[in-house]
């Protein structure tokens, strides 16, 4: 009897080895305080640098001629340039008269229509005394306006017409977004925008709804990414708004001496919702005339106020503060995390310098620090890369998921990543890792899959609050190297003055990386147990020593880089053999109906008498 296992391995071709994947997706953030009703979900978040209104007004100013267009409305059209190669969608900029902008998406593939409207506010601007009510607003905004007063009217009619809708809160953005049957569509937008001009904010829905997201807030108690994300807070300067509370509970969120908990969100969506500290995305595959007129019909009432200024904070980082920390985890699992406080990142979206970073630390090709820990029975995996940026700071990352012999043998972890900065840091900036990065992001952005039009506009609504709208697709790959001034910069910044470190496990903590002995402490929002200490001076010259003595080598060159993927027309009617000898037979065949440099492969391995016995040892 022969025993058949059948192996599908969807692949991209030459592109598996790929360290990073530029797809108009979800960009490079990880959402936060999700209105799921009832769940949220809690994580980090990107940083949004507000938008001026005579931003778009310069970039238009600068366009060519044959990129405007006047549609019916009067307003000009901008069309926005640097579309992915597999991209069928045509993207047009508009600015309402209340200086709203707004992108027109033409997808000729959607089957819903969507929009994503995003406000410049998150949990970066709660009261100090009431951490979550940008959370807490953005549950509110449900509940009700004065055309459309019945609490769940809006989320009923889009269920209604087959389609869902969620919003997110994060440090400093809040996302509102949806998609229907096309049918539907202005129903749904007429009862959205209503979200931004007339919430009625009701007195006994606010009691009532607090109780909801502090039931969301307990139903997390036990996330161990919650649990470890707050404990690392701990070690953050007090004074700067990431340290603190986000999601809200009912300890947070109550009526006050001095002003009434309904008082607080007024005031909070008074000074933050106004049209030019927002974006807004449509999604259809009307035309772009048709879309302007829809976004003119009903997001024009949202009041115009101010131009946006830029906030500033302090740093991340607190001079003579613990920098080292040890949570104890609910789960089996060992994490070691490195984290970097270095200058804010987003303003260099067309070269990420800390592309070159992430690129050689996560890289897992012969010779790289990836390669040498597996290898060794050390790590389950390993991660680089950088933070959104938290005011004028941002995080590096490396993140090491380790083997419980990676744990007993931590010391012989932290060496090789040290000395494999300290690498970095002593030797030229190697332009082979700098090309093989753009060339991986160029490639991935131009051969990315379909993304569904909720997804995109939740996206690019996000995107257009930070980014100028012409360069607004474009920034999902990098466009040029980085300046070698630039990643030598941020080399120096990865230094002990600037390190956190944190160790999360069920077992055993390297004690001896602790000035002195550990001290348990209860984080007050997840009860996690911590420990927060300062570096000994022998974990100090154990980096010192790591740098100097520990023998490190870096990635080899990525041999499967290919220089173009020009597909080829050849069409099998069936399969071929390409390559056979004794015991393996490989067959072909060639499809290009897909339309783009995509394999799959079957894999048929067949052993002699495999099933003879539940006891045949395969």
């Amino acid at each position: 009897m022969i025993n058949t296992i059948r192996k599908i391995i969807p692949y991209w071709f030459a592109l598996t080895i790929a360290l990073a994947c530029f797809s108009i997706q979800a960009g490079n953030s990880i959402s936060t305080e999700t209105h799921l009703q009832p769940n949220i979900s809690n994580a980090i978040m990107t940083s949004i640098t507000p938008a001026r209104s005579t931003q778009t007004s310069n970039e238009i100013n600068r366009a060519k001629d044959d990129d405007l267009s006047t549609s019916p409305t009067g307003m000009n059209m901008l069309e926005i340039p640097n579309k992915s190669l597999t991209d069928k969608n045509d993207y047009r900029l508009i600015t309402l008269p209340n200086h709203l902008k707004v992108l027109l998406v033409s997808d000729p593939q959607a089957e819903r229509f969507s929009a994503s409207l995003a406000v410049n506010v998150g949990s970066f601007q709660d009261p100090d005394n009431q951490q979550g009510l940008a959370h807490f607003l953005e549950h509110m905004l449900f509940l009700g306006t004065e055309k459309y007063p019945e609490p769940g009217d809006y989320q009923s009619y889009i269920n209604h017409h087959g389609g869902s809708n969620n919003a997110y809160t994060s440090t400093d953005t809040t996302n509102f977004y949806f998609d229907i049957k096309p049918s539907a569509y202005e129903g749904a937008l007429d009862r959205f925008a209503q979200f931004f001009t007339t919430p009625l904010f009701s007195e006994s829905l606010t009691q009532r709804e607090k109780n909801a997201v502090d039931s969301e807030y307990k139903a997390k108690l036990k996330d161990e990414s919650r649990r470890n994300n707050q404990a690392f807070k701990t070690l953050l300067n007090p004074k700067h708004p990431y340290s603190r509370f986000t999601v809200g509970n009912l300890e947070t969120l109550k009526d006050r001496p001095e002003a009434s908990l309904r008082k607080q969100l007024l005031t909070l969506y008074n000074e933050h919702y106004f049209s030019e500290n927002m974006a807004l995305v449509l999604v259809t595959n009307l035309s772009h005339q048709d879309m302007a007129t829809l976004a003119k019909q009903y997001f024009s009432d949202i009041p115009s106020k101010q131009t946006p200024t830029k906030q500033h904070y302090p740093t991340l980082m607190k001079t003579n503060q613990p920098q080292l920390q040890f949570v104890q985890s609910l789960i089996d699992s060992n994490t070691l995390s490195f984290q970097y406080q270095i200058d804010a990142q987003e303003n260099h979206y067309k070269t990420r310098p800390t592309r070159y970073l992430s690129y050689i630390l996560g890289n897992e090709n012969e010779g790289s620090l990836y390669a040498s820990l597996k290898a060794d029975g050390l790590i389950n995996s390993l991660s680089a890369g950088v933070s959104p940026d938290y005011g004028n700071n941002a995080f590096f990352t490396v993140t090491a998921h380790l083997t419980n012999s990676g744990l007993t043998n931590i010391d012989t972890v932290a060496k090789r990543i040290f000395a494999t900065i300290g690498l970095l840091q002593s030797t030229p900036i190697n332009p082979m890792y700098q090309l093989e990065g753009v060339q991986l992001s160029q490639l991935m952005y131009n051969n990315q899959n379909y993304t569904a039009p909720q997804n995109l506009a939740r996206t690019l609504s996000a995107k257009l609050l930070k980014i100028p709208a012409i360069d607004i697709l474009s920034s999902f790959r990098i466009e040029k190297t980085a300046d070698n001034k630039q990643v030598r910069q941020l080399l120096k910044q990865l230094d002990t003055k600037h390190l956190l470190v944190q160790v999360a496990t069920n077992k055993a903590f390297p004690k001896h990386w602790a000035k002195q002995k550990p001290t348990w402490q209860t984080e007050p929002w997840y009860q996690s147990t911590y420990s927060n200490n300062e570096f000994s001076s022998a974990f100090l010259d154990f980096i010192n020593l790591s740098v100097k003595n520990t023998h490190v080598t870096l990635p080899e060159k990525n041999r499967f880089i290919p220089e173009h993927l020009d597909l080829i027309t050849e069409k099998d009617t069936t399969p071929n053999i390409v390559f056979h000898q004794q015991g393996f037979t490989f067959w072909h065949k060639s499809d290009p109906s897909f339309g783009k440099p995509t394999a799959m492969n079957f894999i048929a391995i067949r052993f002699n008498h495999a099933a003879d016995s539940p006891k045949t040892p395969y």
